[in-house]
């Protein structure tokens, strides 16, 4: 920043002020070395009388440009946080020789997510099942203590799953205990991915079951394969079938999102879309109404194989 005090005018110092309070003083220092060279380029291209003005907007939209990467950045690090917890599930059903419910709900409630990872609606497990499964399972589970269990919606289909576990196991996490996620296509397609990559899928946009009637806001939800113990697949063939089921966390967009991005302190509007901004596909806006803005960055990130798109003013 001392360097920019070097050119005394006001505007460049506003310019200077604002660079150390979006970037920090040690990444403000280095802008500013690269911008004074831009000094150099434009006096040389427009002479002594051209506004400086037009210098100052040329430095702030070299700020929205990193700071624009740099949210990105911090959104698919953030998001990567949350599939590593994932991966730790993955472990500890490849270190047991079954996971009960019991055992699950500890190793949740044991991670204190609420408190390390706020924004995480819960931590669940979902069992893929043939068909001809189905009846012998749900009265399995019955027989533990849940009399009205039954995979939703029903109809046999050439493969189902169900919501196993699911803790925190309490509030609009009920509504979940059951159904079968890989009979909506928006889900199925993620699940699907995983499974055949091996890999954590993030699904697209979809409204979870946990959201009540009045509800509606978008959500999305990361899934990693669970295979059985034991087996170390090499082809897709061979991943599906060994697939046991699969580590999952439902998200309420809003909310996660508002996490990732309240740390960033930043005098920007941030709105996140699934695939590129368009109607009906907005996942978070940090502002309930945008605002003219002189400066807008679109920035495509990859989270979990998903595309999104981050549009900053």
């Amino acid at each position: 920043i001392e360097v920019l005090h070097l050119v005394v005018h006001e505007e460049l110092l506003d310019v200077a002020h604002h660079l150390e309070r979006e970037l920090g003083r040690e990444d403000a220092g280095v802008l500013a070395l690269v911008f004074l060279q831009d000094v150099g380029l434009h006096r040389a291209a427009h002479g002594r009388q051209r506004p400086f003005a037009d210098f100052r907007c040329l430095v702030l939209s070299r700020v929205a440009a990193v700071v624009s990467l740099e949210l990105g950045d911090l959104l698919v690090d953030r998001m990567d946080d949350y599939v590593q917890v994932l991966h730790a599930a993955v472990a500890l059903f490849q270190a047991s020789e079954e996971v009960s419910r019991q055992e699950w709900h500890d190793y949740v409630q044991a991670l204190e997510l609420d408190e390390r990872m706020p924004g995480i609606l819960g931590t669940g497990f979902s069992l893929m099942l043939r068909p001809g499964e189905r009846a012998a399972h749900e009265a399995a589970v019955r027989a533990q203590g849940f009399p009205e269990y039954a995979i939703r919606p029903p109809g046999d289909r050439p493969l189902l799953s169900t919501i196993l576990y699911l803790e925190p196991f309490t509030g609009d996490n009920l509504r979940a205990f059951g159904f079968d996620m890989f009979s909506e296509p928006v889900r199925q397609a993620a699940m699907q991915r995983a499974a055949d990559t091996g890999r954590a899928a993030l699904s697209g946009m979809v409204t979870l079951v946990q959201e009540g009637p009045e509800q509606g806001q978008p959500g999305f939800l990361i899934y990693t394969p669970i295979y059985r113990k034991g087996l170390v697949p090499t082809s897709v063939d061979e991943r599906r079938a060994a697939l046991l089921g699969f580590a999952y966390s439902p998200f309420r967009a809003q909310a996660v999102l508002a996490k990732v991005f309240e740390a960033s302190n930043l005098d920007v509007e941030v709105e996140v879309f699934d695939g590129p901004p368009a109607s009906g596909r907005l996942l978070f806006a940090s502002a309930q109404a945008a605002r003219q803005a002189r400066h807008m960055m679109v920035i495509d990130a990859v989270v979990a194989g998903q595309p999104w798109t981050l549009r900053v003013r």
